[in-house]
């Protein structure tokens, strides 16, 4: 998946912010492995989450055009 920087910027700025929702947080660090190519797996690991969330919403990240 690739993210224009502006978009990488974005996502980043979102998770450093304290008011982000956990949701929205979790949402732009999937993004953000996904566009360092990190595979499914890797990423439920990291984040401590489900392999079938990281598709899901790996999936809805490009149907977004992210």
């Amino acid at each position: 998946m690739l993210l224009s920087l502006e978009n990488q910027i974005c996502l980043k700025g979102w998770i450093a912010a304290p008011a982000t929702p956990q949701q929205v947080g979790l949402w732009c660090r999937i993004l953000l492995g996904a566009s360092e190519g990190k595979p499914n797996q890797e990423l439920a690991g990291q984040l401590n989450v489900n392999r079938h969330t990281v598709e899901l919403w790996r999936q809805q990240g490009r149907l977004e055009g992210r």
